[in-house]
């Protein structure tokens, strides 16, 4: 998950996502040794200032200063570093403990749903709950009871509408909610409501006629019918997000395991805490561990005894993975193979024995299976570019030498040491690359080896 919970205590632990995470890390940590101070100024909310924290962290700076301006003009960003802050570590912790909470309930609950076998994926802490809205607004449209209904009304040049009422039929009146609209030459801030949905054809025309009797120029009069239907599939359309067939059953499945954590006020209750812990009136991690042994503990364990979806199961059926045949480095048991889009290999290996965070991802690079890098052993790798003596033959700045990885190889090349002019055209055929006696240059020719 990437922390851990022991005794009311959390420790989060960070690893780049990728390697373009690790070489956009290197880039900063590259412009951060050529100026004499660091300015962060990302999203004034709790995110934004746990953003703040982390470019501290990975990039060791000491006494960073935090700036917050809401509009990018010269006025505004002077103003902010002049009123320029330490980071904010109540802010830091509502943001840590935000996603701690994100990723607690997304792979602690998410093996409830696989247990459903039919293609569901994940739980999430906001987002089963907005599914759960979409599905309950989609179940009352499936019971709607479709009616065609007429509305009579005048439209003046001056540009303005006006409504005609229809007599009241408390035989045949739809909810008041949805067969009043107001009228638009009317005062709207008021409580009445001024036209209504006319459900009869007769009396639709029982008005146009009464239209036609006051000095108004009848120029057209149309007929519309509205017909809600229940939807059978879920889709994202023009105006309307529905749910998938596979929603509308997920969303069954968790008001039985999970009911509470659907509910817009337990939600709610959340945000409130994290609002508290933004303020410094509540520890994050008092209150995520609290959370999560009080509440969150208690109603998985309760779920995995419940009914999983169609298959009427009444115990809890785990989700089955293919078994590779390396084995954990803590337990020794075999490890699963975990299908995921975001790595090469499509794959990567879990103990699903009960170890925490014991997980390995595939290296092209050393051809075997590595557990994530922690931050120490990342600061004992070899960084991928170090200056040159070379200068540049375009802006006379040091080449650097970068280190690269291609089909599995380790390369090495020299580049300009300057991001910023490395993006200019002038620079574009800058680039030297390592052969048995030089560096070489298609446009530049030889360098010599550093000796």
């Amino acid at each position: 998950m990437g922390f851990s919970i022991n005794d009311g205590s959390i420790k989060c632990n960070y690893v780049p996502r990728d390697q373009r995470s690790k070489e956009t890390i290197q880039k900063l940590k590259a412009a951060v040794r050529q100026v004499d101070e660091v300015i962060l100024a990302t999203d004034p909310d709790r995110e934004g200032e746990t953003i703040a924290w982390h470019l501290k962290e990975v990039l060791g700076l000491r006494d960073p200063r935090r700036v917050v301006y809401t509009e990018i003009t010269a006025s505004a960003v002077n103003q902010a570093i002049t009123n320029s802050r330490k980071l904010d570590f109540n802010l830091i912790g509502a943001g840590l403990c935000r996603d701690c909470l994100d990723k607690l309930v997304g792979y602690k609950g998410s093996p409830l749903v696989w247990a459903l076998n039919n293609g569901a994926k994940s739980v999430g802490r906001v987002q089963s709950a907005t599914l759960h809205l979409i599905c309950q607004r989609e179940r009352e449209i499936q019971v709607f009871i479709p009616q065609d209904y007429w509305n009579v009304w005048v439209d003046y040049t001056e540009g303005f509408r006006a409504f005609y009422n229809g007599a009241a039929d408390s035989r045949q009146e739809v909810q008041q909610q949805e067969a009043e609209t107001y009228d638009d030459a009317g005062d709207n801030t008021k409580q009445a409501l001024e036209s209504k949905r006319v459900l009869s054809e007769a009396e639709a025309t029982r008005l146009v006629e009464q239209a036609r009797q006051h000095p108004h120029k009848i120029i057209q009069v149309e007929g519309k019918t509205i017909t809600l239907k229940k939807r059978n599939y879920v889709q994202l359309t023009k105006d309307h997000l529905q749910p998938t067939a596979l929603g509308l059953e997920v969303d069954a499945f968790l008001q039985k395991a999970l009911p509470d954590l659907l509910e817009a006020q337990f939600t709610a209750k959340m945000e409130d805490a994290l609002d508290a812990i933004a303020l410094g009136k509540l520890g994050w991690q008092q209150y995520l561990s609290g959370w999560n042994q009080d509440y969150f503990v208690p109603a998985l364990s309760k779920a995995k005894t419940l009914v999983a979806g169609a298959s009427s199961a009444t115990t809890f059926v785990e989700r089955k993975f293919d078994v590779s045949k390396t084995h954990c480095p803590q337990c020794n048991s075999l490890m699963s193979k975990i299908p995921s889009s975001k790595v090469k290999k499509k794959y990567f290996l879990k103990c699903t024995s009960g170890c925490e965070n014991a997980v390995l991802f595939w290296s092209d690079y050393s051809k075997s299976w590595e557990p994530p890098h922690s931050k120490e052993s990342a600061t004992q790798q070899k960084p991928p570019f170090k200056i040159t003596s070379h200068p540049c033959p375009v802006c006379k700045k040091p080449l650097e030498e970068y280190i690269y990885t291609k089909g599995g190889q380790q390369k090495a090349m020299l580049r300009c040491s300057d991001p910023q002019s490395r993006q200019d055209n002038k620079h574009k055929d800058v680039a030297y690359f390592n052969t048995a006696s030089c560096w070489w240059s298609p446009k530049f020719g030889e360098l010599e080896l550093a000796k």
